[in-house]
This record gives structure tokens, C-alpha cells and sequence, in this order.
């Protein structure tokens, strides 16, 4: 199912509804899991097209899926699963991927409210850095590449072409202390879809729980210092 195509996901529950053995049943459990990349970098590095590409697939994408799906979950007093991320709650990179988490995140929030009334609850699940194609060292690589030929000659001045190598760098460190057991991820969505006493989130991988979370609560300027420190951006060439 292709999330960023309304025909596509028209498909998809034609298909689901054709294979439910009971439809008075209904759809015990629907997960949004689609996703695609961040742009790294600053925001004027990318188009308005850019930014379309990522809310259309990680948030337009998932609230149309859960609209469409939703008389069949309502059926079953079922269960909708939103894949966010630790992202959400302390937003670090551009490109529209961790705008896009934070809008999942209230969408869910708000349909948890509504959906009440029908017995139906809402999970958030958060993971931090896993190793998936999703944090690509060679895609981000690409992606950098791409939108330094595009940049005016004013940008690449006032950027250099070293802000570039730099930021390569350090989403290679990313991708290198990623996580790669994504069973941790896998195993938060069964729990959120058949335990008795689901939790509302589910905070997955340390940075999340240990660094993400208690920076999400301290004032703005001390949690802005500390991600300067521990996750510093490259610094434009007309600011060194």
C-alpha cells in the first residue's frame, strides 16, 4: 500500500474487507508503520516539494489510513498503533520528518480522546535510533549531495562546502550507534495491540528513555545547550 495514494489505500481495504472471515467482527488491530527519511541539514537547504514528499507519506498518509480503516476497527472496540518516534519529543535535524512525528503524536493524542466513546484506544509508540533504511549513511549521503548542486551560489558561500562533509559525518556516527535490535520495536506493537493493560507510549532504546525524556522536561535554554553539546549541527562557513 503506497500511504501518499488514495486509491492505493482504497485498494488495501477492499482487500482487508474481502478477507475478514466476519465482517460484524471487524478489524481487531491497525498499525501505521510508513515512513520515509529525514532531509538532514537546515531548513532553507529544501523545497516546498521536500517538505510535501515526508508529511505526505509519515503524516497525511497514516491520519488518511486510520480514516479509512476506522468503521472496521470500530466493529471490533479495536486497537490503532501510530509508529512516531523519540524524535517527537525533542526534535534535532529538518527536512520536515520531525514535524511530521510531532503532528502523528497529536493526531494520535487527540483521536485517543474521541475514540473513547467507542471503546477503541490510541498507542504511540517511540522509538530513538534503530538500524533500518530509514538512517542510511549512503541515502543521506545522496540526499546531501543532491541538494548541494541545487543550492544557489549565495548558499553555497554562506554554507561551504565543509557544512556538507560534516554533515555526512555525523549522520554516519548516527547510523553506526544505531540500534539494531528491532525486535525491541516489534515487540512494543504486540504489546500495545494484545496486551490486557496497554500503555498510552512506549519509549523504546536508551537515548530515548535516559536522554530524550529528561531533556524533554528541563527549561528550553538548559536542554537546548546540552543538545548543542551532544548533538552539535555544522556550522555554517560565515559563522566559524
Amino acid at each position: 500500500m503506497d500511504v501518499s495514494k488514495s486509491e492505493s489505500i482504497k485498494a488495501a481495504f477492499d482487500t482487508v474487507n474481502e478477507l475478514l472471515t466476519d465482517k460484524a467482527e471487524g478489524l481487531w488491530g491497525l498499525v501505521n508503520n510508513a515512513g520515509v527519511p529525514v532531509n538532514p541539514g537546515y531548513y532553507d537547504w529544501w523545497t516546498r516539494e521536500d517538505f510535501r514528499s515526508i508529511l505526505e507519506v509519515n503524516l497525511l498518509g497514516p491520519v488518511e489510513v486510520t480514516n479509512v480503516f476506522l468503521p472496521l476497527v470500530k466493529r471490533a472496540r479495536g486497537r490503532i498503533v501510530n509508529v512516531s518516534s523519540g524524535v517527537a519529543m525533542m526534535p534535532l535535524s529538518s527536512g520536515g520528518y520531525e514535524m511530521a512525528k510531532c503532528a502523528l503524536e497529536a493526531f494520535s493524542d487527540c483521536l485517543r480522546l474521541q475514540m473513547r466513546s467507542y471503546s477503541i484506544s490510541v498507542h504511540i509508540i517511540q522509538p530513538g535510533y534503530f538500524l533500518t533504511q530509514m538512517n542510511n549513511e549512503n541515502t543521506v549521503a545522496e540526499k546531501l549531495e543532491m541538494v548541494w548542486n541545487r543550492m544557489s551560489q549565495r548558499q553555497k558561500v554562506e554554507y561551504g562546502r565543509q557544512c556538507i562533509e560534516q554533515m555526512k559525518e555525523r549522520s554516519g556516527l548516527a547510523a553506526k550507534a544505531s540500534d539494531p535490535r528491532l525486535y525491541l520495536v516489534t515487540d512494543a506493537i504486540e504489546h500495545a495491540l494484545f496486551a490486557w493493560y496497554p500503555w498510552k507510549r512506549y519509549p523504546i532504546g536508551g537515548i530515548v528513555r535516559f536522554v530524550v525524556r529528561p531533556l524533554n522536561i528541563l527549561p528550553a535554554f538548559i536542554s537546548d545547550l546540552v543538545k548543542d553539546k551532544l548533538f552539535p549541527l555544522p556550522k555554517p562557513q560565515h559563522c566559524r
